[in-house]
């Protein structure tokens, strides 16, 4: 069995009530600070550093996420999963930062876009970047199944170290086998796009191909490089695949719209970050409790994981969300409403 699996399958849960929730966010803050400190020889060394801090953060995760835990103790875990997710993430950009060159081939040359049924294409990021609200925070789907395994956690953390250097010097004076392995890269993800899109239309779905810039984490957080990978997929497609971001960050207000799809989350009719949504932005909202609004193009119901809540309120809502076993993905829903360019 490979690592990747080995760590989450064959180890028991940690149980966080017999000790308590301080003691273990407390652990992985301690783990994570001596493994920052740790130079790694390759991915396995990598994660197996971060094994134990990782165990503990899923536990937690996948407890919260339990039908049978109590709405008390898991609005406590809720609290501390998002500071729990990001000590690991901040401690591995720091130690892998120590050495970048057993992990080239994993930050410029693969792995930067995900391919899944679900999502389609899609950008990782980690959820550092992110300024949440008390709600989302905990309520991310960032904590829910495979997202939040450490495999998952460090593609996002070598993601952010590609941006983070790409953004520290001029494009092209990058050398050239780091600006070829990119460009590689999201040429792959174009093809894949289409293969999609093709594939929706072979079982009656027409749409245009697209590519999801933010799966988790805020890819807004650098406005600079997403707008200006926006700009290369719409050259190297020749204007045939579509860039999407759902973000909530402030920095989205620096996005330029017209150069991709931005679909902005609110949390409520009042919620003043609408003010950070660029000029041609989708409002979209997050409908914790079921609660629909009828200001924004979309809600999208709770469902990841847990029991679906029924709407209250009214306003479009995902399909998505509301049966996520009879429509799982957006072709299967056959819905393109995040996704049009009409607002």
């Amino acid at each position: 069995m490979k690592l990747k699996n080995k760590i989450f399958i064959r180890q028991k849960p940690i149980k966080w009530n017999e000790l308590g929730l301080d003691f273990w966010i407390s652990e992985i803050e301690c783990k994570c600070k001596a493994a920052s400190k740790v130079e790694h020889s390759n991915f396995n060394h990598l994660i197996e550093t971060y094994h134990e801090a990782g165990r503990i953060y899923f536990s937690l995760a996948a407890r919260s996420r339990s039908r049978s835990c109590p709405p008390e103790e898991k609005a406590q875990i809720d609290n501390r999963l998002f500071l729990a997710r990001t000590l690991i993430e901040n401690s591995m950009i720091e130690s892998i930062s120590l050495n970048l060159d057993p992990f080239f081939d994993l930050i410029f040359k693969k792995g930067f876009f995900g391919y899944s049924t679900k999502q389609g294409v899609t950008v990782r990021f980690p959820l550092s970047t992110c300024k949440p609200t008390k709600r989302c925070g905990g309520g991310c789907y960032a904590h829910d199944g495979r997202d939040k395994h450490l495999v998952s956690i460090a593609r996002g953390v070598f993601n952010f170290l590609a941006i983070q250097y790409f953004q520290s010097v001029n494009f092209f004076e990058i050398p050239s086998t780091k600006r070829d392995y990119f460009f590689s890269q999201i040429d792959k993800a174009i093809d894949y796009a289409k293969s999609e899109a093709n594939a929706a239309e072979v079982n009656g779905y027409i749409r245009r191909p697209r590519i999801r810039l933010s799966h988790v984490g805020e890819l807004a957080a650098y406005p600079e490089f997403t707008n200006w990978l926006s700009k290369h997929i719409t050259e190297r497609s020749d204007g045939t695949v579509d860039s999407i971001i759902y973000t909530r960050h402030p920095n989205a207000s620096k996005l330029d719209a017209q150069s991709m799809i931005v679909n902005f989350t609110v949390e409520s009719n009042l919620d003043i970050r609408k003010k950070y949504a660029p000029i041609g932005a989708h409002l979209v909202a997050s409908s914790w409790g079921g609660h629909a609004y009828e200001s924004v193009s979309v809600n999208f119901l709770e469902h990841h994981g847990r029991t679906n809540f029924q709407m209250t309120g009214a306003g479009p809502v995902c399909p998505v969300t509301v049966n996520h076993e009879l429509t799982p993905t957006c072709d299967s829903a056959r819905c393109s409403r995040c996704f049009s360019t009409s607002r």
